[in-house]
């Protein structure tokens, strides 16, 4: 089994290798979306600091008239995922139709996949603002009242491991195009003969984390283009080796 994903780790990296043309379409879509992504985390970021600061002082004085920060906030955040969700549903079906094309050889239509998106996507970033809603409440809570409700250490590791599942999640969807209820199925019926693909693929990008943590003593410089060079093609490295390793896996 672990020469099978070795095997398609090295015929990953050759797939990709011999189609440069779709490996710069698959990086730019990636890189628009995380910058895209980036952008609005951090404008609304910006949007929501003053109200969240007031809404957080005056919580524990019920007397004190907070709707307009209430407003402001519950607006914000709206706008923000079904910004998210834009983001996701229209670019990185480019970038997922590039790798069903290299391993599967098939011309996904990318109005069909947006289609796909669009509608599995719904469902994912509902999950990811009741992630975010789950450490923000406890978080808040803990600070104001000075209550621990939830450890700090336990609510921290329980924010990343629900991150880490949804994301998983998120990949099986994007790689099976199955429903919201049959990607969670499959998830966690196979997730032991993926774990060692996805520790793979996880040890790659801590790999290249610390060269881009390295290079970016060197020069600050360096890590914009390492990220170019080494993490874009590193996403679309990744999603063809999670489906090599999919294609030999039976339903």
């Amino acid at each position: 089994m672990y020469k099978t994903h070795l095997t398609n780790y090295l015929k990953s990296a050759k797939i990709i290798s011999a189609k440069p043309v779709e490996l710069i379409y698959a990086a730019i879509s990636d890189i628009l979306t995380i910058f895209f992504s980036l952008f609005v985390l951090s404008f609304f970021g910006r949007i929501i600091e003053n109200p969240l600061t007031e809404f957080l002082v005056n919580l524990p004085n019920p007397e004190k008239p907070q709707s307009n920060a209430v407003l402001i906030l519950i607006i914000a955040f709206i706008v923000l995922y079904i910004s998210l969700y834009l983001i996701l549903s229209f670019l990185q079906p480019i970038a997922w139709k590039i790798a069903h094309k290299l391993v599967y050889n098939a011309k996904e239509n990318y109005s069909k996949l947006a289609k796909y998106f669009l509608r599995i996507n719904i469902y994912l970033i509902l999950l990811l603002a009741l992630i975010n809603l789950y450490q923000d409440v406890f978080y808040t809570i803990n600070t104001i009242t000075g209550i621990t409700v939830i450890n700090k250490t336990f609510l921290n590791i329980s924010y990343q491991s629900m991150i880490i599942l949804l994301l998983y999640i998120t990949v099986i969807s994007y790689s099976k195009l199955l429903s919201i209820k049959a990607s969670i199925r499959f998830a966690a019926k196979k997730i032991l003969k993926l774990f060692p693909a996805l520790l793979l693929i996880a040890l790659t990008f801590v790999a290249i984390n610390y060269i881009m943590v390295f290079a970016a003593k060197l020069h600050p410089g360096l890590t914009i283009i390492l990220g170019i060079l080494l993490f874009a093609p590193a996403i679309t490295f990744a999603r063809v080796y999670l489906l090599l390793n999919l294609k030999e896996i039976k339903e």
